[in-house]
């Protein structure tokens, strides 16, 4: 009989949030601003701005590493456009410089959302992940020098449909 959680032993055959954001970004040049595991659907959907600020959605499988879908571009006014283009600008810190952030201060951590966005004006990256021990916790990233602004983990909890635990990187 197999050892360890399903998640575990699943680990070695579902696509890392690494690869899912490396495939979207081969599938459209930009900026990874969002990653959000879809356990019901089995799949990574990721959000790509352009350089004009057009944001690209992307579905890779969770299995495979291939997109599924995509990229398709948001329709968005010009304003819309230049905030996503302003707030991808802003960060010096990559998706894959946050995920390793995530895993340093929380190693064994399951990401499973990781978002660009503001907090207090300055550039962050949210994350949620599930930790080797089941607990739930949410952190945010400074998206300017890799700071950890503010950790919450949250009591036990079992993750959602959507958030269930995938594997954050395989070195």
């Amino acid at each position: 009989m197999p050892t360890g959680s399903p998640s575990e032993s699943m680990t070695s055959e579902m696509t890392t949030i690494d690869a899912a954001g490396k495939a979207a970004e081969a599938a459209v040049s930009g900026t990874v601003t969002e990653l959000d595991w879809e356990k019901s659907d089995n799949l990574w959907k990721v959000t790509v701005v352009s350089t004009d600020g057009t944001e690209n959605n992307v579905s890779i499988d969770g299995k495979t590493g291939k997109v599924v879908s995509g990229p398709s571009a948001e329709s968005s006014s010009a304003d819309e456009k230049a905030q996503e283009k302003d707030l991808a600008d802003s960060a010096k810190l990559t998706y894959a410089q946050a995920v390793e952030k995530v895993q340093e201060e929380y190693p064994g951590a399951k990401i499973h959302e990781l978002k660009l966005t503001k907090s207090n004006g300055t550039p962050v990256w949210k994350a949620e992940y599930l930790t080797s021990e089941g607990t739930k916790g949410k952190v945010l990233i400074s998206a300017e020098d890799g700071s950890v602004v503010t950790p919450s983990p949250s009591s036990s909890e079992s993750p959602s449909e959507s958030e269930s635990p995938m594997p954050t990187s395989t070195g």
